[in-house]
This record gives structure tokens, sequence and C-alpha cells, in this order.
């Protein structure tokens, strides 16, 4: 006895149908892809607010204001250097003290820009309490080439006076004073900096 055949009918896509097919959802994927991305960076740089569509307001043409002027004063380095040298150091001044001897106290008092050194003194080491040289018997305190290429100390606090005393007076010939305090501090000529403005508030 014969088996009935069986015959099925299965019409297969062409394979130039399904390469259309592809084509076109790759393009609409890519396109829908473009659109979020364009989007998305639109919205990063610019906010929509809603505001009423229509809006009624009168004004005048003209506005007059007043222009604020502000008077210009230069402030030339010996200028400078006049007004700060009435200023003296305050009384409650501490002094390194080396074998029960206050030292310190004559060596700045003599030196040219004695109100000076005081200052940067304090804002260095608190006038030597934090100088970190006094524990090798030695002194430092003005932070005068101590920083990340050398740390020096001076066998005599009367030497870095000296040093540091003729520093400012060569700078101070051709820069202002708060010029001259940021380039000791910073390293950088500036016409001002936090240093310079800790400076004049002591």
């Amino acid at each position: 006895m014969k088996r009935p055949e069986l015959k099925l009918d299965i019409n297969l896509p062409d394979v130039k149908d399904i390469k259309k097919a592809t084509i076109k959802v790759a393009s609409i994927s890519g396109l829908v892809l473009g659109l979020v991305i364009s989007a998305s960076v639109y919205f990063q740089h610019y906010r929509w607010n809603y505001q009423s569509p229509i809006l009624v307001s009168f004004q005048t043409p003209l506005i007059v204001t007043k222009i604020e002027t502000q008077e210009v004063v230069e402030i030339t380095p010996e200028a400078s250097i006049v007004e700060a040298k009435e200023v003296e150091p305050r009384d409650e001044r501490k002094f390194f003290v080396k074998n029960g001897e206050t030292i310190g106290d004559s060596a700045i008092a003599k030196a040219d820009n004695k109100w000076i050194l005081w200052r940067v003194y304090a804002l260095e080491s608190s006038r030597g309490n934090n100088d970190g040289c006094k524990y090798m018997g030695k002194f430092n305190g003005f932070g005068y080439r101590q920083n990340s290429f050398e740390h020096i100390c001076f066998d005599e606090f009367e030497e870095v006076v000296g040093y540091v005393d003729a520093w400012f007076n060569k700078q101070l010939e051709t820069k202002t004073l708060e010029q001259t305090l940021c380039l000791y501090n910073q390293g950088k000529l500036m016409d001002s900096c936090e240093y310079s403005n800790k400076f004049m508030s002591l």
C-alpha cells in the first residue's frame, strides 16, 4: 500500500526583499538614534521655559542713568614704602630665645625694612616659634630659600635677617610692596595675592 505524499506549499521570502527590509530597519534605527543624540546635546545647552503666549507691556524708549566714576590713584613703590613705614610693629611681638638671650629684636630693629621683616617673620614662622631650623640649633624663620628645591638654615639669626633685608631692598627698587610680597611667597610677579593681603591685615 502506497503512503500518501504530503506536499507543503511554503513560500519563502525573496532574498532581495529581506535585504530591502534590513536596510529599512537599519535606516530607521540610525535616524532614531541620531535624533535621540541630537536632542540630548541640545538640552544640555538649552532649557525650555513655558510662558504666556501674549505679553503686553509699555515702557519709555530711553533710560537715563548716572555714570559712577572712580578716582584712579597710581601707587608707586616709593609712595607705598613711605606710607607703610609709618606702621610700627605691635607690642605683642615674641622673639626667639637662644641660650637665655632674647635675639631678633636688635637684629631686625637694625634692618632697613624692619617693619616689613617683622610682618614676614610673623607670617612665615609666628616670629620664630615655628622655625624648623631651631631644632638643629640654627635659624631662618623667614621662609627665605625654603621651598621644594632647598631648605636653608643659618648659623646666626643676624645672617638670615641681612639676606632677607637685602632681598627686599633690591626688589622694592622696581616693584610695589604687594608685588614684592607676592614674588617672595609665590615666586610669581602679581599685583596682589593672598599673602600680601594677610601681610596688610597684620
